[in-house]
């Protein structure tokens, strides 16, 4: 090697040799030494210029001094503490400033200004599964985006048939859960849809901009009509009215023998499936309609081209640090702000 490529791996390893051993905790402990803030909500206000307050799953209350335009403050107002120090004594030097939307000091024009301002300060990273968990979230900041799989559901297992009804899932809603690093008892929202979409089987949930997808529908049965019969099955059709592809039922299936009862199929963009010839009271229209009535089969179809409606949005702030959210629908997937002194603790560390 040259004496110029020496040279310049000796330079590499002074500079990593001074980073690793007298920088990076230095810069570390700069980065804590701060002022922080804290969200908490009021459980009282004791009249004296102090507020007895609680932060998110946290049982012990703090009493503090707050400003003077907290005096009208009432129990289960969202507030914001500002601590000098690092993280583990910022709140022995603590003060409660003002409402976490900063009402108490500014128009509603001028805390939509600073708050984009703000957002646009945190460094943002992500987080998928189920639950989706990240350790660095910034307290009481709302997440950027926040979605919900809706994924086509089946219980049991097997090939669907009149001996293995296999009830399809609706979607008329979700519950989003969200805790911290104890996931025993998290926080619950609620989003409901039912009015809006119909018989939503599968899709998508944007819960931040309230964009709600659907990609697998149920298809109203009663609509059935009679096509024709043989000594072992009535055959029945379904026009779905909407492009789609790739049916599924309750107790018909694809991977049925074509010929057979218990056979579904698609052709021409109409449903087709066949019932066994005793279900059926009479090989007609009208048999066929009261075998609906009485056994309310299911059947879905994916949609070819997604339909999307729009339900209001929900907004979800994190908590300092660990964060988990996970639902009871399929896999969560969250672009969030982090706290900028542990997002490049992570970095630094990773």
């Amino acid at each position: 090697m040259s004496d110029a490529g020496n040279e310049q791996e000796a330079m590499r390893d002074l500079a990593s040799n001074l980073w690793n051993r007298f920088l990076r905790e230095r810069v570390l402990e700069e980065l804590t030494h701060e002022v922080n803030a804290f969200r908490a909500e009021v459980v009282a206000n004791n009249g004296d210029g102090t507020l007895t307050v609680k932060r998110p799953f946290e049982d012990n209350t703090l009493r503090l001094r707050a400003a003077a335009s907290l005096s009208l403050a009432e129990q289960g107002d969202q507030v914001l503490i500002l601590g000098i120090g690092d993280k583990r004594k910022a709140l022995s030097n603590a003060f409660i400033l003002c409402k976490t939307d900063l009402s108490t000091f500014l128009s509603e024009e001028e805390l939509l200004e600073i708050e984009e301002k703000l957002l646009a300060a945190f460094p943002t990273d992500t987080a998928s599964g189920s639950p989706a968990s990240f350790q660095d979230g910034a307290d009481g900041i709302q997440v950027k985006d926040l979605s919900v799989g809706l994924p086509v559901v089946q219980e049991g297992s097997g090939v669907a048939s009149s001996s293995n009804v296999r009830h399809i899932t609706v979607w008329t809603g979700t519950t989003i859960y969200h805790s911290g690093a104890d996931t025993s008892d998290p926080e619950e929202t609620d989003i409901l849809w039912d009015s809006v979409t119909g018989a939503l089987c599968g899709g998508m949930l944007d819960i931040t901009s309230g964009s709600l997808i659907v990609t697998k529908l149920l298809l109203d049965a009663s609509t059935a009509t009679y096509v024709t019969a043989t000594s072992s099955y009535v055959q029945v059709r379904i026009a779905p009215g909407v492009s789609c592809n790739s049916p599924i039922s309750d107790r018909f299936s694809t991977e049925t023998a074509s010929g057979t009862p218990g056979r579904l199929s698609m052709s021409g963009g109409n449903v087709y499936f066949n019932v066994p010839r005793g279900e059926v009271p009479t090989a007609d229209t009208a048999g066929v309609r009261s075998w609906v009535n009485t056994v309310h089969p299911q059947f879905a179809v994916t949609l070819t081209t997604p339909i999307m409606y729009q339900i209001p949005p929900t907004q979800m702030r994190t908590l300092l640090g660990e964060n988990s959210i996970w639902s009871d629908a399929g896999d969560v997937a969250v672009t969030y702000r982090a706290d900028p002194t542990l997002y490049i603790q992570k970095k630094l560390g990773a």
